[in-house]
């Protein structure tokens, strides 16, 4: 035999060795009980309709004999700088992260923006106040107050309990695009860049978390209007049905003109309790002061800064027509229409009277969408906002007729049913609802969709009693997403949402937090001793022993676990605190 053939037989049994090994293995991994691969993929996560982008996920090996948990304890910051799939949050604090120099940055064109947070165009960087700062964190306490959905009484409707706490007031902080100087009596503002605006005292104006239609941050006053007296003897009543709300086009129910044939007359409705669980309607004369019974209108006064920033000019906002029904640190392009229909409302004043006899107005209203001013449909709602991805969200009365949180589309019609039968185990019948927020301040993902998703508070109550007696049971709340379909997102089981922003789910559960991301992918794993809800496309982070960073929402680590404090980002800028290097303001920036 020759070499040239030993050589080629030699070949060709080691291929047919590496033949018989692949062989096997493959159908270890095809035959049912076969030996599984080493690697995992996890199982496709939910896509809210109309998205359809499949999710893309990375095959990570392990050797057989380490277990899961192991395996998870072994985690550190991945090779990229993300913290997906990162347990071991002691570890974040040592990912190493330089940040450039804002003033480095101008020189080269860029400028701070409140658009969400590209990594392709735009950079985190760091500058030194250019004002004194104090170097402590804290130089006084503040009061906050947290709220958590609660019955009064058995089967009654949630309301929100508040409950105060003193915390300690950062030194310096953000408020809509404005630097927050703490001087340990009085509060000044600064503008982005660092210049000195105005001086107040934060009793008399406080932030509003509220824009004017122009965009223009509001700070408020609380005050207390007399609007009058009001005759309550020898009244006209007449009843509506049960909990609805009057026609305001009908004559008898407009305001009298102030003319010489009535002189200063005005007819309104009041609404007033006739007995229990029954609602009428008051046709009755609003007096001068020191006749009949007082009329209190309590409302806010709003303000903005004047265009050059020294003082306070008054605003015509109004708080019913003009909100977003944000009531947060939001950007200026969040909550305006992105198609669809403009808003249209006619307004009417209503007036209850409380067991002292004290009647209060009750601004109300009924709202359209029209398209050139002709109406899309002929509902009229309680509450309506702004398109979003192609829905608009509405309000109409709980309860009545089908009411709660609705969606329409361009045509004015809903979208998807709002309200669900089912029974329970004992074949009560459970009605659910899609509601509004228990507390208007915890609006964080409420309105408009985002990514395909928005958040609503799911109501449920005693069916049996509602639909024999109209009686109403309240059985239970809870927060969830869903879809333009109407379909909820599937949490985690024992994980409640916080915020929903940017296309990020912040959850909790027994006092850890986490980030999922709308895809049902978890950016953060809920490891995280406190978290704040995305803004403008950027979420802050603690670990258990208090180190602070940023994330974006890929999970990639854009300012270093290296603070005690960082604040939530408003309109491109976030202050920072550490003891090492006291305070730095962070700018988020991109080529103007």
């Amino acid at each position: 035999m020759t070499e040239k053939t030993k050589a080629f037989l030699t070949r060709a049994a080691s291929a047919a060795v590496l033949f018989a090994v692949c062989a096997a293995l493959m159908t270890g991994l095809l035959l049912p009980g076969g030996k599984k691969s080493e690697g995992k993929i996890a199982p496709a996560p939910f896509i809210p309709s109309g998205d359809d982008s499949a999710p893309i996920f990375e095959r990570k090996k392990r050797e057989p004999t380490v277990t899961e948990d192991e395996a998870r304890s072994e985690v550190n910051v991945r090779e990229d700088g993300s913290v997906r799939g990162v347990v071991d949050t002691a570890s974040l604090s040592l990912y190493g992260l330089s940040l450039p120099f804002a003033g480095n940055l101008s020189g080269e064109g860029y400028g701070t923006t409140d658009l969400p947070y590209d990594p392709a165009t735009m950079k985190i960087a760091v500058m030194t106040p250019n004002f004194d700062v104090p170097d402590a964190f804290s130089l006084r306490k503040k009061t906050v107050s947290e709220s958590t959905p609660t019955q009064s009484v058995m089967y009654g409707e949630f309301e929100p309990l508040y409950t105060e706490k003193e915390v300690d007031r950062p030194a310096l902080d953000v408020y809509m695009g404005y630097i927050v100087l703490d001087e340990g009596d009085i509060l000044t503002l600064y503008s982005a860049a660092g210049d000195r605006l105005l001086s107040f005292d934060d009793t008399e104006y406080v932030p509003a978390y509220e824009r004017d239609r122009n965009g223009a941050p509001l700070f408020v006053r609380p005050t207390t209007v007399n609007s009058g007296m009001f005759d309550c003897e020898g009244l006209e009543i007449k009843i509506y049905k049960k909990d609805a709300a009057p026609d305001p086009d009908k004559e008898e129910e407009k305001d009298r003109p102030n003319d010489p044939e009535h002189g200063d007359e005005r007819v309104r409705l009041a609404r007033v309790p006739l007995e229990k669980e029954k609602t009428v309607y008051v046709k009755a004369k609003l007096l001068e002061e020191g006749q009949g019974n007082p009329v209190r209108e309590e409302s806010n006064a709003y303000y903005t800064l004047s265009y050059d920033g020294s003082y306070f000019a008054y605003s015509g906002f109004s708080e019913f027509t003009d909100s977003r029904g944000a009531r947060f640190d939001y950007p200026s392009y969040y909550g305006l229409s992105d198609g669809g229909g403009t808003l249209s409302v006619k307004l009417y004043d209503l007036y209850r009277q409380n067991k002292d006899g004290v009647l209060s107005i009750l601004h109300k209203g009924f709202w359209t969408y029209t398209v050139w001013g002709n109406p899309i449909s002929e509902d009229r709602f309680e509450r309506a906002y702004n398109f979003s991805e192609g829905l608009g969200c509405v309000l109409t009365e709980p309860y009545y007729e089908g009411g709660g949180l609705a969606f329409v589309d361009g045509s004015g019609r809903r979208a998807f049913p709002i309200r669900t039968e089912k029974r329970d185990n004992t074949g009560r019948i459970i009605l659910e609802t899609f509601m509004g927020p228990v507390d208007p301040n915890d609006s964080v993902g409420y309105f408009y969709y985002d990514h395909g998703l928005v958040r609503v508070r799911l109501e449920s109550i005693d069916g049996n009693n509602f639909l024999y007696d109209s009686r109403k049971r309240y059985l239970g709340t809870k927060e969830i997403l869903i879809d333009k379909k109407g379909r909820q997102f599937p949490i985690p089981e024992g994980y409640e949402i916080r915020a929903y922003s940017d296309g990020v789910i912040l959850l909790e559960k027994d006092g850890k937090f986490g980030y999922m991301d709308y895809t049902g992918a978890w950016i953060a794993e809920p490891v995280y001793a406190a978290a704040r809800p995305f803004s403008e496309g950027l979420g802050v982070l603690t670990t258990a022993d208090g180190k602070t960073g940023v994330i974006d929402s890929t999970g990639a680590i854009v300012v270093p676990f290296r603070y005690s404090f960082i604040s939530e980002c408003s309109d491109g800028v976030m202050t920072a605190y550490s003891e090492e290097d006291g305070w730095r303001l962070l700018r988020k920036m991109t080529v103007s």
